[in-house]
């Protein structure tokens, strides 16, 4: 996601590929950025309402520098509740056979 956020598609595609060259399935390969995509979102929402750093580490129970990285992640509210709702689609779609293989999932990242 990392790659994604710093607008490097070739190098996350690149990390697609050996994800799945390393038998990680397209499906968990969506779950996985979906949780992602829902644990900034979360930080950005609580961020929103004046929560500081500390207390969103103790409310959601996280390492610390994840909260930091979330923090300082330019993404806005908006783009991620975006990209989750588009990743649901694709979830859904793959799963009732409209998508196969793993193109689907460079497509997303292109789109995040």
């Amino acid at each position: 996601m990392t790659a994604i956020f710093n607008k490097n598609y070739v190098e996350a595609n690149r990390r697609l590929d050996d994800q799945i060259n390393n038998g990680l399935t397209p499906i968990a390969l969506l779950a996985i950025f979906e949780s992602q995509l829902e644990f900034l979102l979360c930080v950005k929402i609580l961020q929103k309402r004046g929560w500081v750093k500390d207390q969103i580490v103790d409310e959601l129970d996280a390492n610390p520098y994840r909260i930091y990285y979330a923090l300082n992640n330019r993404l806005d509210i908006t783009r991620l509740k975006r990209s989750i709702k588009y990743a649901i689609k694709l979830d859904y779609g793959y799963k009732n056979g409209t998508y196969t293989g793993a193109s689907f999932l460079k497509v997303y990242l292109l789109n995040i």
